[in-house]
């Protein structure tokens, strides 16, 4: 409005128009923003202006449209509960899952000891279960995998596969260990030469399940178990002086006198298996004695023996060739005979036998502290008992 008038004015007057409004208008400005309600009005009148409303009327029909399609879905999707259905019960929860040999024995190849030692349990349990089930389609393979993990280095695992290996030569037949045995006694001698001492310790535990179940298996690779003992419990001197000498096995956290005792007590179970072994297989070939019989006819078999029993020929080499027989020859004991291995069994222990017992004998008879302690009186019976082996051997 003001602009209409001041285009009509002209000369002096709108000069003083202009200056008037110079003036006025910064001042009416200044008023008008001071007061927070004008300023608001303002602010809103600009939005207007610049920012005209849009007609809603048809978004607000989309939405009731969405809604009500998104109300029916929900009720199309709600499960009908008027439905008459059986219940469900679980009276015990489930502790155990069934898994397959295969799967067992690809677990023991697992690099983690818990899952290794979880698998044997199961395996130890499938065992005594049903051993029919996997016997002997599975023995090689569970043989192999059981004895791989005697040289575990996790205690635990060791432990357990010798309770898995007692569970399964205890479920079979021996004969269906024959093909398996020399995979098992190379697994022991492994353990029983382990540069670990533990591993070595353990391998004490093997030799004992084994010894309580076939024990006449291992009756006949004593040739070459025999020189694990020997090497568990001494050494070679030198080159110049042939023979053996006691070690004292420092690494182990046991005792030297507790580690010679173990493996003594070892070693007399052994050679108890050898004979045994030889008693059973001379009463098989023995002499049969038939009565005489008159009301029928008799029959008198001619049996054949040409070959004598060997202790009766080792009795008579023993004397001879004990004096002549070298240590660079005895340590080819696989290639022994019968009398040559008993022979090489005596030059071999009794020296150590007797060190043993010098070591540990008392130094002291007169007074009471004299009397044999427990150490003592174990070892002197387990060295009894290995010397009376070695007797009935020769």
């Amino acid at each position: 409005m003001w602009g209409l008038q001041i285009q009509n004015m002209g000369g002096w007057q709108l000069e003083v128009a202009k200056m008037a409004m110079y003036i006025t208008f910064p001042v009416a400005l200044f008023h008008y923003f001071n007061q927070p309600e004008y300023f608001e009005k303002w602010v809103t009148d600009m939005k207007r202006e610049l920012y005209p409303p849009e007609d809603t009327s048809q978004n607000e029909e989309f939405r009731k449209a969405i809604r009500s399609v998104r109300v029916a879905k929900e009720k199309e999707i709600l499960t009908p509960v008027s439905l008459n259905c059986s219940r469900i019960r679980i009276f015990f929860t489930l502790k155990s899952v069934f898994v397959n040999i295969k799967d067992l024995l690809g677990k023991l190849r697992q690099n983690n000891s818990s899952i290794k030692q979880d698998s044997l349990k199961s395996l130890k349990e499938a065992i005594s279960s049903s051993p029919g089930e996997f016997f002997p389609k599975h023995l090689g393979e569970v043989v192999q995998s059981t004895g791989q993990l005697c040289l575990d280095v996790d205690r635990d695992v060791r432990r357990e596969s010798f309770r898995c290996l007692q569970t399964l030569l205890g479920s079979i037949d021996i004969t269906l260990m024959e093909p398996f045995f020399d995979m098992l006694s190379s697994y022991l001698r492994c353990a029983m030469t382990h540069l670990q001492n533990s591993i070595q310790e353990d391998s004490l535990l093997l030799l004992d399940v084994l010894l309580q179940h076939i024990p006449n298996l291992v009756a006949k690779e004593s040739d070459r178990i025999f020189g694990n003992f020997l090497d568990m419990v001494s050494k070679l001197r030198s080159e110049s002086k042939p023979g053996r000498t006691l070690s004292l096995n420092l690494g182990k956290k046991i005792t030297a006198v507790k580690w010679r005792i173990r493996v003594l007590e070892r070693l007399l179970k052994l050679l108890q298996a050898v004979n045994a072994s030889v008693w059973i297989a001379d009463t098989e070939t023995a002499v049969k004695s038939i009565e005489f019989n008159d009301n029928g006819t008799f029959y008198c078999p001619i049996i054949k023996t040409p070959q004598k029993l060997w202790f009766e020929e080792i009795s008579g080499m023993f004397i001879q060739e004990m004096s002549s027989l070298k240590q660079k020859n005895a340590t080819k004991s696989a290639d022994f005979s019968e009398s040559r291995k008993v022979v090489y069994y005596v030059e071999q222990m009794v020296p150590l036998l007797v060190e043993t017992w010098m070591e540990i004998r008392p130094q002291n008879f007169e007074e009471a502290e004299g009397s044999l302690g427990q150490e003592a009186a174990s070892t002197i019976s387990l060295i009894a008992g290995i010397l009376d082996e070695l007797w009935k051997m020769i």
